[in-house]
């Protein structure tokens, strides 16, 4: 979606971008490399133009904003490699599942969704 679709609000946290009318129902979309301790997409290259994942949790869904969405994979939870190491910020280190490797060789960072949606609640 655009950047300009999304119509941030005043004094909000600084990981909301905004919010954004997605089919008819208002979303709160949130950044979510900022999210974790990354570069903030406004700061980035995908300040412009960036994916925004949908994600539910219970009764709550939210927008989260990433730089882009290459290919969803689907796994089982036997692929996942559990990582107890340390990840470069205390947000993703928590959130992280694990990684999972495709036919790449490319581990993939697997993130738990209801962490996510909890690190919103702190």
């Amino acid at each position: 979606i655009e950047a300009s679709h999304i119509i941030p609000l005043p004094d909000i946290a600084y990981t909301v971008m905004g919010i954004y009318n997605h089919r008819g129902s208002i979303l709160w979309v949130i950044d979510l490399p900022c999210l974790m301790g990354l570069k903030p997409l406004y700061l980035s290259d995908y300040r412009h133009h960036f994916s925004v994942l949908l994600m539910r949790s219970n009764q709550q869904v939210m927008g989260f904003g990433v730089p882009k969405v290459g290919h969803i994979i689907s796994s089982n939870q036997s692929r996942i490699q559990f990582s107890f190491s340390k990840q470069k910020t205390q947000q993703l280190d928590w959130c992280m599942k694990g990684t999972c490797s495709t036919t790449d060789k490319i581990p993939k960072i697997i993130l738990d969704r209801e962490k996510i949606f909890d690190l919103l609640k702190l």
